[in-house]
């Protein structure tokens, strides 16, 4: 999630999955809190108590923004320092990200198309299975005719033979 900007909008997390938020174009901040999550850290790595989301943050890169100090991860989410005395041994807050009613309906209204398309490619296959068998069905048949009337030319051929 490099080079994500919350005025785009939208944040691409890997190959056909992106995240989508609404932009408040008055919001002067270039990061917003969305929310705070429990967890632990130790050795630049902090992982959520629910084991879902895990945040390194080996570059030790830091912002100034809207007066707070923030920590950027190496995922690029900006994490705001609480000193212990503030919050639980080990636990650090950080951003949760949010999706719109309308995000929702796009995603379910595109695992729904693709739901319909892989239905439709599956009886598709099934038609072309469907065929297949029916076309070598039908050569098995014309084989068996073709079989058939040979012997029967073969036995006129024997008993015109027997008669002469």
């Amino acid at each position: 999630m490099n080079n994500c900007k919350y005025q785009d909008g939208f944040c691409e997390i890997k190959k056909n999955e992106i995240i989508t938020w609404d932009v408040n174009r008055d919001q002067k901040c270039q990061y917003i809190s969305i929310g705070i999550l429990d967890g632990m850290y130790n050795n630049k790595l902090w992982v959520n108590n629910k084991n879902q989301i895990a945040l390194n943050f080996q570059s030790n890169k830091t912002v100034q923004d809207c007066n707070s100090n923030l920590m950027i991860s190496d995922e690029g989410f900006a994490v705001k320092r609480i000193e212990r005395s503030q919050y639980s041994p080990r636990h650090i807050p950080i951003p949760i990200p949010s999706y719109s009613q309308q995000d929702i309906q796009r995603q379910r209204q595109q695992q729904e198309d693709d739901r319909r398309k892989r239905e439709q490619e599956e009886q598709q296959r099934k038609r072309e299975q469907e065929d297949s068998r029916r076309r070598e069905q039908e050569d098995i048949r014309k084989r068996d005719q073709e079989d058939a009337r040979r012997r029967d030319q073969e036995r006129q051929k024997q008993n015109e033979a027997d008669f002469e």
